[in-house]
């Protein structure tokens, strides 16, 4: 039945519409909503072309519907983890990303449109449309939503035990939070002057879904075996992901292929220009996994911090002064200063990726929280306890803000807090 399903829909695809496809009885409507739901990144880079079909036709469907501009409430019922649950009810006010979950509290939202972004000013970020008399069902009245649709929070009730009614309102291109969170998500994804094919790995990355962005690349690894340039950067962000997982071994394989192909093509410029990156990624695991495997490879610190300084130098040609992507370099270069035992010249990069940071993201994002840890551990390393509790108080009080900090985190966050009140205490 599944290999019947599938020649359908390679032989007769353009005979019928994306939305007829979606709501066909068939393969596609449960794998499409499997893999939104897993983060299959290997399922969505291959369905990529139909979920573009399907949020086009539904701009199309949306800009000539009718009955669409004059609805005053959408509902849907779903289920949501206690977990997840408890974090939406703290962000009243806040955005929320539409999509399933497993049951385990029962939720009915509310959904209002408002009219001035479901008609036909195009404002609205995310198209919904009617499915009747497009869909493969003609008399079916549902409301088809884009991927990912992102609402604002509006209210939470409780209707019964493990029954909650949520009050959710529309985003559009005049939603000031929205757009700085979209603009700061496309700066850390797109990097002008690198590569940018991989834009769904470095999402993962961004998010923190390793074996994501290991499924990413090691898909996209076969695709272009001619390009050097190509598989240079792949291996590059598979040696950054396994770094991400600890694995060490697997790491250094990957960064030592990329700069082994590197120096083959004998380009010297573009060689150095590069290789670069992957020798600040290389710093940055011996910073963190310290003399044992520097001395396996052979690493110098001060050619690490050589090498970091360089990548900024590199950055700053193509790159605003205040972009994300420069805190993270100079968070990368204070790490190694770090490890070199240089505290203040460590201070002295926090201090620089904070202010970048402090201009780049919002309140509430939890590099900020981390950048002021770092300079709370370098300034107790100097024993200067009082600048130290400045600092990780505002960490924790940033960590507090951010919806994804992790909790067990901030829990240890806070016990060392109350370490340098202790200490500050006994001075």
């Amino acid at each position: 039945m599944q290999s019947e399903n599938l020649r359908s829909f390679r032989n007769t695809y353009k005979q019928h519409s994306s939305v007829w496809w979606y709501t066909k009885e068939s393969f596609l409507y449960s794998a499409v909503n499997k893999a939104l739901r897993t983060q299959d990144m290997t399922m969505l880079i291959a369905m990529g072309f139909f979920i573009r079909d399907l949020h086009l036709q539904l701009i199309e469907l949306q800009e000539t519907d009718i009955e669409n501009q004059s609805l005053s409430m959408l509902y849907r019922g779903q289920g949501m983890t206690m977990k997840d649950f408890e974090r939406l009810h703290q962000q009243i006010d806040g955005l929320i990303s539409a999509r399933d979950n497993p049951l385990h509290v029962g939720i009915f939202f509310c959904i209002r449109p408002n009219a001035a972004i479901t008609t036909h000013d195009k404002k609205s970020l995310s198209p919904f449309a009617s499915l009747r008399n497009v869909s493969c069902y003609p008399n079916e009245n549902e409301i088809l939503f884009s991927m990912h649709t992102i609402f604002r929070i509006k209210n939470v009730h409780e209707i019964d035990e493990r029954l909650w009614q949520i009050d959710l309102d529309f985003t559009n291109d005049q939603d000031q939070q929205l757009n700085i969170l979209l603009e700061q998500l496309r700066s850390e994804i797109y990097v002008p002057g690198v590569f940018n094919v991989d834009k769904v790995g470095k999402l993962c990355l961004k998010m923190g879904d390793y074996d994501g962005a290991l499924e990413v690349y090691n898909t996209l690894l076969p695709m272009f075996p001619e390009n050097l340039v190509f598989l240079c950067y792949v291996h590059n962000h598979l040696g950054l992901t396994y770094q991400h997982l600890d694995q060490i071994d697997q790491a250094l394989m990957h960064y030592e292929k990329s700069i082994e192909i590197r120096r083959s093509w004998g380009d010297e410029e573009n060689n150095d220009r590069y290789s670069l990156v992957t020798y600040a990624n290389l710093s940055t695991l011996y910073a963190e996994k310290g003399d044992l495997v520097r001395a396996r490879l052979n690493c110098k610190l001060e050619e690490s911090i050589e090498t970091y300084r360089k990548v900024i130098a590199l950055r700053l040609e193509y790159l605003p002064s205040n972009h994300p992507e420069l805190s993270c370099e100079y968070s990368n270069l204070a790490v190694v200063y770090s490890e070199n035992k240089d505290y203040l010249s460590a201070i002295e990069c926090f201090h620089r990726a904070l202010d970048i940071a402090e201009k780049s993201l919002p309140d509430n994002h939890e590099r900020l929280a981390t950048i002021h840890f770092n300079i709370n551990v370098a300034n107790e390393d100097l024993a200067n306890y009082e600048e130290a509790l400045k600092h990780i108080t505002k960490a924790v009080d940033k960590a507090r803000l951010s919806p994804t900090f992790d909790q067990e985190n901030l829990n240890r966050w806070i016990q060392s807090m109350q370490q340098i009140e202790e200490k500050i205490d006994a001075h």
